[in-house]
């Protein structure tokens, strides 16, 4: 539920158009992204009220149809409502397309032969947007598809111009230049879509005072659709232009930090060793939500067989060195191939042979079970670093994510973790700390998003010493 600023009003116009003349072609999912979009936003969490959300898709009315003249008539009434402290969204998922130097974006009653009288000019509509008395505005773009049948085009150099020199307004756009917005026929939804809806939904994870904002959602989806365009082998690189004054909060539930115990310690009264016990308690009351390995195997949801391996694994294997493991499955190799030799040399039978095979498949054992080890030792790592975060436990956090390691994890799931955390710590002020978290990320697990905010924060540093 939103607590923050509890007077801002919240206004969406969601632009979704699917059929298009066949000179340009049709799209698949633009207007089912729009109708997902909406029910996101008008939940609970985000709320932007029924009343308050424009949708101009194929599948309303006539008076809601996205045509030229009904999306003109709509937002110059629509955004002529807001107040100076509500939020605006706007949302446009369709084709886009440039012509003559200028970008579009095409309405459903326009054709390639008609676009330059049937087409939205991108500088109307933001112009529109900033005459808008809100000072809150987002745009967001999907509009170069790559479901477009005949005529495909990609992000022009001209369109992302456009997107750049925009004033006060908060920008996402779903790709580059020269690439194109991808449709995930397995999700029946676009690719960037997919991913921003799952952000705002509850994905993407708020920072240590419990808000989410503009820019964890934008991190949280640049990551996700680098990453399925490089699992397709393809190219797809959000972009976002940020114009405007302080952070945009979406969402901010406050989670209560754990309170200290109200009762003083008389240090008059209580003995040495029980004083030390008690200041011993006390500081391992930052870990009281975090489990034990073994607590956290046990109640682990992925319960298996390799969580059962996991859990009861002998202490002797649970080494964190992957040489260990691997040198432990070695020497019972070696030994297999001796005994192999010295019997071959006294029997010609064939019983010697199924020895070495046993040791094989005892040295292969071993080592995968020293592997299942480490993974859910990472798991473990991260579920703490998680709880710690969320209890603003600094230290916890710290010593939690460096532990974990690279073996059989996600990498954009520890990635998100880290990010949330340093945006937090350099919001509360703690800059230095948001620093180490960004190298981390930036540094063991080659976040491109790590290394761009890192350049920013170490930016920001020089032009304060400078002034």
């Amino acid at each position: 539920m939103i607590t923050e600023n509890t007077t801002q009003r919240r206004w969406a116009v969601l632009i979704g158009i699917d059929s298009y003349h066949e000179s340009l072609g049709d799209l698949k999912y633009a207007g089912s992204d729009c109708r997902r979009l909406k029910e996101i936003l008008q939940s609970e969490s985000l709320g932007f009220a029924e009343e308050r959300t424009l949708l101009l898709n194929d599948s309303e009315g006539d008076e809601r149809r996205p045509t030229f003249a009904n999306i003109h008539t709509w937002l110059a009434s629509w955004l002529a409502q807001p107040d100076e402290d509500d939020l605006v969204l706007f949302y446009f998922a369709g084709h886009g397309r440039e012509l003559d130097g200028k970008s579009y974006l095409v309405p459903g009653d326009a054709t390639l032969a008609t676009l330059h009288t049937l087409g939205i000019p991108l500088a109307n509509i933001q112009e529109l947007i900033g005459r808008c008395k809100a000072k809150q505005k987002v745009l967001i773009l999907d509009a170069c598809h790559s479901g477009a049948g005949l005529d495909v085009a990609v992000m022009s150099q001209a369109m992302e111009s456009e997107i750049s020199n925009a004033e006060g307004i908060y920008t996402i756009a779903s790709c580059g230049v020269d690439e194109l917005s991808h449709e995930w026929n397995e999700k029946k939804q676009g690719v960037f879509s997919y991913y921003l809806a799952e952000a705002l939904s509850g994905s993407c994870l708020p920072d240590p005072c419990g808000r989410l904002t503009i820019d964890a959602v934008y991190d949280w989806t640049f990551e996700r659709v680098r990453g399925w365009a490089a699992k397709h082998r393809c190219q797809q690189t959000p972009r976002r232009v940020t114009d405007t004054a302080g952070s945009i909060t979406l969402r901010n539930t406050i989670t209560p930090v754990p309170q200290a115990p109200s009762t003083p310690i008389n240090t008059n009264t209580v003995k040495t060793a029980e004083l030390q016990d008690t200041v011993e308690q006390l500081r391992c009351q930052r870990y009281v939500r975090c489990p034990s390995y073994q607590e956290f195997l046990e109640e682990a949801e992925c319960k298996g067989f390799l969580a059962e391996c996991a859990e009861h694994m002998p202490k002797c294997f649970r080494s964190e060195r992957w040489w260990v493991d691997y040198g432990i499955g070695l020497s019972l190799l070696l030994g297999s191939l001796v005994i192999l030799t010295i019997c071959s040399g006294i029997l010609f039978e064939t019983w010697p042979y199924l020895v070495a095979v046993a040791g094989l498949i005892v040295a292969v054992f071993v080592a995968g079970w020293g592997w299942t080890h480490r993974v859910f030792r990472n798991y473990w790592h991260l579920h703490c670093a998680r709880l710690c975060s969320e209890d603003h436990d600094t230290t916890g956090f710290c010593e939690h994510a460096e532990a974990i390691k690279r073996q059989g994890i996600s990498r954009e799931e520890v990635v998100d973790v880290l990010l949330a955390f340093s945006e937090g710590q350099v919001k509360a002020g703690d800059a230095a700390m948001g620093k180490r978290v960004l190298e981390l990320a930036a540094l063991r697990w080659k976040s491109p998003h790590a290394e761009q905010r890192l350049c920013d924060l170490n930016a920001r540093h020089c032009q304060r010493v400078t002034k």
